[in-house]
């Protein structure tokens, strides 16, 4: 899972963010629990480039959970 917030004063409405420990050459589904939108990453490109996530809102919060593909 991974869960993101963004503050009221916050100007930046996505980020990107590095994940440890999931298999390199393993495709995960990445799942945001409130809009539905969905993306498939390999945990290698996970690592190193990246979740990219989202938070329209000021203030608001994302929430995406993962599985293996």
């Amino acid at each position: 899972m991974v869960q993101a917030f963004r503050r009221a004063e916050s100007v930046y409405e996505a980020a990107r963010f590095t994940l440890r420990g999931l298999e390199p050459g393993v495709r995960y589904e990445f799942s945001d629990i409130d809009s539905g939108a969905a993306q498939v990453l390999e945990g290698r490109e996970a690592a190193d480039r990246g979740v990219a996530v989202a938070v329209p809102e000021r203030p608001g919060s994302a929430v995406l959970v993962y599985r293996r593909e």
